[in-house]
Parts: C-alpha cells; sequence; structure tokens
C-alpha cells in the first residue's frame, strides 16, 4: 500500500507544480499581452484596421446611393415608355375600333378606366 500511496502523492504533488507552474506562466502571458494592447504598436494597427472598415462603409452607401439613383431613372423610363404605349394604344382603338387585343394592354386599359370611373364616381 505504501508504493501505490507514494505513487499518489507524487502524482498529486507534479499536477500541482504544473499548474502552479502554468499559472506563473499564464500571469506573465496576462502582463505581456496587456503591455502589446496599451503600446502604440496595438494602437496604429486598430486605427488602420477601423479606418479600413470606415473606407469600405462609405464606399458601399456610395454604391447603394448610385444604384438607387439609377434604378429611379430606369424605373422614371419604365413608367413613360409604358404610359406612351398605352396612350398610342389607345389612340389607336379609338381609330380602329376592331383593333386586335393585346392581354397585357387591355387589361392595364380596363384598369385605368375603372380607376378613373371610381374617381368621377366619389
Amino acid at each position: 500500500h505504501a508504493i501505490n500511496i507514494c505513487r499518489y502523492v507524487r502524482f498529486l504533488i507534479t499536477t500541482i507544480a504544473s499548474v502552479k507552474s502554468s499559472t506563473d506562466h499564464t500571469e506573465e502571458e496576462w502582463g505581456q499581452l496587456r503591455d502589446y494592447m496599451m503600446g502604440d504598436s496595438f494602437k496604429h494597427r486598430m486605427q488602420a484596421h477601423f479606418d479600413g472598415v470606415s473606407s469600405l462603409k462609405s464606399t458601399l452607401d456610395s454604391e447603394k446611393k448610385t444604384t438607387i439613383i439609377r434604378w429611379k431613372k430606369l424605373e422614371s423610363t419604365i413608367e413613360k415608355l409604358s404610359n406612351n404605349t398605352l396612350n398610342f394604344y389607345g389612340e389607336l382603338k379609338t381609330i380602329v375600333t376592331n383593333l386586335p387585343e393585346i392581354g397585357e394592354i387591355d387589361n392595364s386599359m380596363l384598369l385605368e378606366e375603372k380607376a378613373q370611373q371610381n374617381l368621377l364616381e366619389e
């Protein structure tokens, strides 16, 4: 039994020693880490990182604005073309009553006529 007790005690002593040395080592590492983070090198690295992020964000915001403006211009152009097509087709329909129906245009014109009638009735 004495040999087993000695082995166990030796195991405990070596375990305690390794934990204690790792704790000392960890405190030393924390000190180095703290010194690094308080130094100018860390400050400059973090500033460069945040400047890069800020630059990317401003570029993205600028691209968003440009894209929204471009979309609005395209939307306006499409709306104008659509209205012109509807007006042209409506004028032709008044001249030529048996003009072949075009599904999407006729549906759009019917919706517009109903909306105008609703406005007149109110």
